[in-house]
């Protein structure tokens, strides 16, 4: 009888460590789906102002040179508060920024068609890109403190994915919000999602120290901002080039795509369903990149992903017709893998400040991406649509000896 009890109680002892890890992983997956739902959320909102526009634009009298800087507006506060919010977010393990972020966006896009003048207007976009110039740092920083060890490319993509397919659904979401409830209504409607999800952010994850991967102790705290940047910045620099050249042709070739459809024919519905489908191809492939960058390793993965797409890109530069469509949604969706491996790696070059690390290799290198459409426009100009896509898209392979360059470099001096 005692034996039988002492085997008995053996073996539930010897389940409680499952059944532990078990609950573990599934917290884990709650709270890194709560942000990533707070990434949709947050960029659900992103394509509200273009779909604004035909609304402000008459009603306040607005020349598109003004209109257009509504839009440079929200680009510069993201480029330039990102860094100074991802290293307050480094400074504390409250998610303040993750819950406080998509509330703001949402609050502040949402008055805008209500915007009584044009500086009202500028300073509703400016508080918009605000808010999710808070949010994404400590968010996608929070993958690194919640991610469990060898999973982080991985959870970082699931991330991205819901910010994309969020972006992906903003125009459809902004004018069905419009219709249904009308303009005026419209601020409480959009404030009531990010709010409750904020609630349960507070209850689950009230603070990330200690979660996931932990941070080497507090060099981030001794440091001021400048020091933070400056020293982040040397680690990951190799990786951040990478990621400054990869914005740059994705947003080219991106940008330049429906003129590219248009001028072969294509109608403004065909456009849309281009656009579309890079854009879940996109969110697709940083899935299987990040699960693959985990198994086999991000050098590898990445180094493949910067050969492979600049091939595919050029040679949809050089067909036409349905052809040259499906090159492109191919060739960026392998140029969008290299996302999430590049955050990781980011993070894991610096994980003392991963706040820091995520705004320089998402903030700061897109809205420079974003900048450098304009040059790649003249270029156009001078010399044809179909040489300057040829030649953005070949881009990527010189961002490729800079890496492998400073991966060995940074990786020797870790060891």
């Amino acid at each position: 009888m005692n034996a039988r009890v002492e085997t008995n109680s053996s073996v539930k002892s010897s389940l409680r460590p499952d059944r532990q890890n078990g609950s573990e992983e599934r917290s884990v997956l709650y709270k890194t789906n709560l942000v990533s739902l707070g990434h949709l959320l947050n960029d659900l909102h992103s394509a509200f102002l273009p779909a604004f526009l035909p609304e402000i634009v008459p009603r306040l009298g607005l020349s598109l040179a003004q209109a257009g800087f509504l839009n440079s507006m929200s680009g510069f506060v993201n480029m330039t508060a990102q860094p100074l919010l991802g290293h307050l977010a480094d400074l504390s393990p409250a998610p303040v920024f993750i819950i406080l972020g998509p509330i703001l966006t949402a609050l502040a896009i949402a008055f805008l068609p209500l915007a009584p003048s044009y500086a009202i207007a500028l300073v509703l976009v400016a508080l918009w890109a605000l808010g999710s110039s808070a949010y994404h740092p400590q968010g996608n920083a929070a993958m690194g403190h919640l991610s469990p060890p060898g999973r982080l490319a991985f959870t970082i993509a699931i991330f991205s994915a819901a910010g994309m397919f969020g972006s992906s659904l903003s125009p459809l979401y902004a004018i069905g919000l419009v219709k249904t409830v009308g303009l005026r209504l419209l601020p409480l409607a959009v404030v009531i999602p990010p709010i409750i999800l904020g609630f349960f952010v507070y209850r689950n994850i009230p603070s990330l120290a200690g979660e996931g991967t932990p941070a080497r102790s507090g060099t981030s705290r001794r440091n001021g901002f400048w020091k933070s940047l400056a020293g982040v910045f040397r680690k990951i620099y190799f990786v951040w080039i990478v990621t400054f050249i990869v914005d740059t042709t994705f947003q080219g070739l991106r940008f330049f795509l429906p003129l590219v459809v248009t001028e072969q024919g294509g109608s403004l519905a065909r456009v849309g369903g281009v656009l579309f489908a890079v854009t879940l191809a996109g969110t697709l492939s940083s899935l299987v990149a990040g699960k693959l960058a985990d198994l086999v390793g991000r050098k590898r993965v990445l180094t493949w992903a910067l050969l492979l797409s600049p091939g595919v890109l050029a040679a949809a530069a050089l067909t036409k017709g349905t052809v040259s469509v499906v090159l492109y949604m191919a060739g960026l969706a392998l140029l969008n893998t290299t996302m999430p491996i590049t955050a990781a790696m980011a993070q894991e070059f610096s994980p003392q400040a991963r706040g820091m690390a995520s705004s320089l290799v998402m903030g700061i290198s897109w809205g420079l991406g974003g900048l450098v459409t304009s040059p790649l426009g003249a270029v156009a100009d001078h010399f044809g649509l179909g040489t300057t896509m040829f030649v953005t898209a070949l881009l990527p392979l010189t961002a490729l000896p800079l890496f492998l360059y400073g991966w060995k470099r940074e990786a020797a001096s870790m060891r």
